[in-house]
């Protein structure tokens, strides 16, 4: 078998050959996990469902609006991909604006 030193300061006698030695160093605890947040959806208002592939100069986004069929894919700037849900949910369903 093969014996590769990585850096120059490394030698056999330095290197730890044993993976599952303990450390020296003194193991702290773990902090308890926090459950993961639940997603409230509210019925009565209108969902969009976006797909992002976002390239350095522009985006490219599909949206699918409540469970309605995506829309054909678009080329957004930035500046416009901030507008466009403001102004597609503006309009709810029945015609109204909120």
């Amino acid at each position: 078998m093969k014996e590769y030193i990585l850096k120059p300061i490394m030698t056999p006698a330095t290197l730890n050959l044993n993976p599952h030695a303990v450390k020296s160093a003194v193991a702290r605890p773990m902090p308890p996990r926090q459950p993961l947040p639940t997603a409230v959806l509210d019925p009565t208002r209108p969902a969009l469902k976006p797909g992002l592939d976002v390239h350095l100069e522009f985006t490219m986004a599909v949206a699918q609006k409540d469970h309605a069929q995506p829309q054909a894919p678009r080329k957004f700037t930035r500046a416009k991909l901030v507008a466009y849900p403001r102004t597609t949910l503006a309009i709810c369903t029945c015609g109204e604006r909120r």
